[in-house]
This record gives C-alpha cells, sequence and structure tokens, in this order.
C-alpha cells in the first residue's frame, strides 16, 4: 500500500507492506471557548497557593520568566505566553509591583526582540534573555548528590517567580522549566549527560532526568517563591501542515509548495509559519501539584496505547527542529529530532520498537550549517569523524566545547546556542541507537551525512525496508507513526 511520508520539507510516496500498522494521533482536547477569562480564574485560584493579585500587595519586584520560542512546533498564531504575560504584567502594575521580564532558554541562543514577539507579543521589547555563563548574575542554591543547583540571581532577589510555560510534550514543564530555563551550564550539565539525558524523557516518572530536576526543584523551592503557570495548546494543526487527520493521511500542502523552493528560502518560510494550536488547558500555583494536572490533560490528547512492539519503525522526519527556530536545521539536530525526540514519543512504558529491532527515518539530512547560530555544531559535526560514542565525547571534549571563548563570546553576546549544546542533542539519541539493530537513512542528500553519524543508508524507502528485512526476516511487524500531529504511544 501506497502512504505519504513526510522527508524533510518534501513528500516520500512509497509502498509499505501489507499489514504495516499506521498509527496516528488521538483526537484533540477542546479548546477553551474564553481563554483570557480560564487564565484570570486561574491566577486567583490557584493549586496550594494565595491568588496572585493578593500575593502581588506583598511584593515590591516580582520576575516574570516564560519559555523561549524552541516549543511549539511550530509557534501559535494566538500564543498563550503573549495572553499570559499580559495579564500577570497588567496585575502587577495595578499593584505598584516592579517586574523584571525574563526569557527562560538556558543553554538555547538568545533571542531578538523580533523572534520574541512571536510569543509574547508587544511585551517583547522589554524582555531580557537568560545567561548561562553570566556568573556574576548566577548563584549556587545548594547541590543534590554533588551537583550543583544554579539559578539566574534575579529569581532569588524577586519576592515572587512567574514562570508561564506551554506543555507542549511530557518532557516539559514541572521543575525543568526553571532549573534549565534558568540554570547554569554546569548545572544543566550534571543531567544532560549519555547516562540520564534522553532515557524515558517522555514518561516524567520514570525519567532518570525527571527525578534529578525536582529534586533540584526542592533546593530551588526552598529559596525562590515560584508561582508556576502551565498551559496545554490543542494538538490539532490546519489541514496544510498535518499529515493525519479523520479521514486518514494526506499530503500537507504547505510541504507541496516547500519543494519549489530554495532551501534558504524555505527556511524563511518555516519561521513564518503559525499553527493553529488554541489553549486547551490552563493551571496556576505551585509547580508540583499544577504539573500533575498539566500531565493528566496533555496525555489525554497525545498518549495511544498500543498492545505490541515492532520489528520495525518507520519515521518521517521534518526540518522542524525545536533547536531550527528562526535558523537552519543541521544534520546533528535532524539526528537528535528523529532518535532522540520521534523515538522518545515513540517510548512512553516500553519502546514501541522491539531490542535489535530496525528504524528508519526519512529525511535527506542536508549538509547545512547557521553558522550564526550553530557555531560549535559545525566542529561537533567534524568530531564525530574521531568518535561517536557520547562518554568519549562528553570527557574529552565537551568542556572543551563549553569553555572555548568563541562560543561562549558567541552564546553570550550573540545568537549562538551554547558551546556544549550540540553534545546535549548528541546524548539524546543514545537510547535509539542502543535499542535498534542498525538505523536507515532514507534518501540522503549526501550518503556521507548519515555514514559519519553511524546509520546506513538506502535510495528508497522500499530500498530500506529490504534491507531491514536481512535483519529480521520478511515476515517481519512494521509500524508507521504517522506525525505531525505529534503523539505518545504507551506500549504494554
Amino acid at each position: 500500500m501506497k502512504l505519504p511520508v513526510i522527508h524533510g520539507d518534501n513528500i516520500l510516496t512509497d509502498d509499505f507492506p501489507e499489514g504495516t500498522v499506521v498509527l496516528t494521533a488521538p483526537p484533540p482536547l477542546p479548546p477553551l471557548k474564553d481563554p483570557r477569562t480560564v487564565v484570570r480564574e486561574a491566577l486567583e485560584n490557584p493549586l496550594s497557593e494565595q491568588p496572585l493579585s493578593e500575593a502581588l500587595r506583598e511584593c515590591r519586584r516580582i520576575v516574570v520568566a516564560f519559555d523561549d520560542p524552541v516549543l511549539p512546533i511550530p509557534l501559535p498564531a494566538e500564543d498563550p505566553r503573549r495572553i499570559i504575560v499580559g495579564e500577570v504584567l497588567s496585575m502587577a502594575e495595578e499593584a505598584g509591583v516592579g517586574v523584571k521580564l525574563l526569557c527562560a532558554n538556558g543553554t538555547h541562543r538568545k533571542w531578538s526582540r523580533r523572534e520574541l514577539a512571536a510569543v509574547v507579543g508587544e511585551h517583547a521589547g522589554r524582555a531580557v534573555c537568560h545567561d548561562a555563563e553570566d556568573e556574576e548574575n548566577l548563584i549556587e542554591l545548594g547541590s543534590v548528590d554533588g551537583m550543583p543547583v544554579t539559578v539566574n540571581r534575579e529569581i532569588v532577589e524577586s519576592d515572587i517567580l512567574v514562570y508561564v510555560n506551554v506543555t507542549f510534550t511530557p518532557m516539559n514543564g514541572g521543575w525543568k522549566s526553571v532549573a534549565v530555563g534558568l540554570g547554569s551550564y554546569e548545572s544543566i550539565s550534571c543531567h544532560h549527560n549519555p547516562d540520564v539525558f534522553g532515557w524515558n524523557i517522555m514518561d516524567p516518572e520514570s525519567s532518570k532526568m525527571h527525578r534529578i530536576l525536582w529534586r533540584m526543584g526542592e533546593v530551588i523551592e526552598k529559596n525562590v517563591r515560584v508561582f508556576q503557570v502551565e498551559t496545554v495548546v490543542t494538538n490539532e494543526l490546519q489541514p496544510s501542515l498535518s499529515l493525519a487527520n479523520k479521514k486518514g493521511l494526506r499530503v500537507p500542502l504547505t510541504l507541496k509548495a516547500f519543494s519549489i523552493f530554495p532551501r534558504k528560502m524555505r527556511d524563511v518560510i518555516r519561521s513564518r509559519i503559525r499553527a493553529s494550536y488554541r489553549m486547551a488547558y490552563v493551571g496556576a500555583g505551585s509547580v508540583n501539584d499544577v504539573h500533575v494536572e498539566t500531565l493528566k490533560s496533555l496525555r489525554r490528547q497525545l498518549e495511544l496505547k498500543v498492545d505490541r512492539q515492532f520489528d520495525v519503525v518507520v519515521i518521517g522526519v521534518p526540518n522542524m527542529s525545536p533547536y531550527a527556530s528562526f535558523s537552519t536545521q543541521n544534520p546533528v539536530l535532524t539526528a537528535n529530532l528523529a532518535l532522540g525526540y520521534a523515538y522518545g514519543f515513540l517510548s512512553v512504558g516500553e519502546p514501541i520498537l522491539k531490542k535489535n529491532g530496525v528504524l528508519i527515518f526519512c529525511n535527506p539530512m542536508d549538509e547545512v550549517f547557521h553558522e550564526k547560530h550553530h557555531p560549535s555544531y559545525v566542529e561537533f559535526y567534524k568530531t564525530l569523524e574521531e568518535t561517536r560514542d557520547p562518554w568519549e565525547l562528553r570527557e574529552k571534549y565537551e568542556r572543551k566545547f563549553a569553555k572555548n571563548e568563541r562560543y561562549v563570546k558567541q552564546y553570550r553576546y550573540g545568537y549562538a546556542y551554547h558551546g556544549a549544546h550540540p553534545f546535549f542533542v548528541w546524548y539524546a539519541i543514545r537510547p535509539a541507537l542502543e535499542r535498534a539493530l542498525t538505523v536507515i537513512n532514507v534518501a540522503p542528500s549526501n550518503p556521507k551525512v548519515p555514514e559519519r553519524m553511524g546509520f546506513e543508508w538506502a535510495r528508497s524507502l522500499s530500498e530500506a525496508l529490504s534491507k531491514a528485512y536481512s535483519y529480521v526476516g520478511r515476515s517481519a511487524s512494521v509500524a508507521y507513526p504517522a506525525m505531525p500531529p505529534v503523539f505518545c504511544t504507551r506500549t504494554g
């Protein structure tokens, strides 16, 4: 049977074997009819906290922090952060409270005013980006098993931190918002390592990383009063962006049009695409209580129960890495999107892929880099010729990249991702590589790119499936999770 599969900025239509199990997202949550009213009600009726208006009367100065523009993918036309930040700023002004507006970008790059306007609108002009290398503006609050808990000094010296989050995936939100978004490199590196980052990242209850972050949150909570505001958006894309809908699979019109434009023009167009996501849930109050409710809402529209594992899993990978927002997707980000995050979506509970199964992903893996945004990625990509082993990369190179004066300067005073960031995204693919017997990239622009990363390659999906059968037999079971929209599988 012929099915469409996303392949970067294009679509492949190829034959899948009879019996292929096509998986699609569950129905989305209904949107809130009056988001602004619901936001006000949440701020005034929080979980395990004072109403925000009452709390503000006791304050002289607060920090309002918000997630940076890496998620959702694509960014929403009506972003919840803009609505919530606007409401909080109005309440603070009415109470006569000073406000510092802070973008929680962690080791992500800093963002221009135009880029920040995509998420907080007219408030972007007063926003400042967090700096994970600004030693004078970082403070260590304590440690967890020797791991330092270091955060932005502004949130410690304020009366309240109001954190505004869009929980697009189960990996986001909770204490990750503050501990990572407003943390230092030294602190973030403790849980973004090959032993921790990537394992069950979409399943917080069993995730090593989230357990560490929750314990770091206990340290933060003793020093910072956090009023968390979390939202969930509907997991429903307009037909021009969605591969799967109620009637089955269809070729998204946007991708049809993309193929006629050169790469640079596609990057510009992609940065201007806005999704039809709408606010479906908002909760406010203490971090722990709010996040429990957030995950309940999120799982209702994201989790698909699957009763078995498969020998072969085929994934279509768009050129829409969160770390390529307003930028260009490079091969390292593609590997992370396919084997880190997409595989992570398919590994809640037990992985959908059998042990020693074959993972096939479709993307051209174009060998292009945005030198302004991803300078350390260029050198990291070259380093993969020497070693692809995550622990060897961490021990020999991560700190060298992190402390490289040029990369530090580009991160702090330009718009570059932190020097260590490519290591973090590479560590996230380790679980997939250890699970799969082999990984096959379909139709790469240059076969040397997947070869450098240790992947096999094939000219077509049919050829990739033939290679897979040589490992697992022609009677192999095949699953095709058709995204977007994204979803998680809970197997077992």
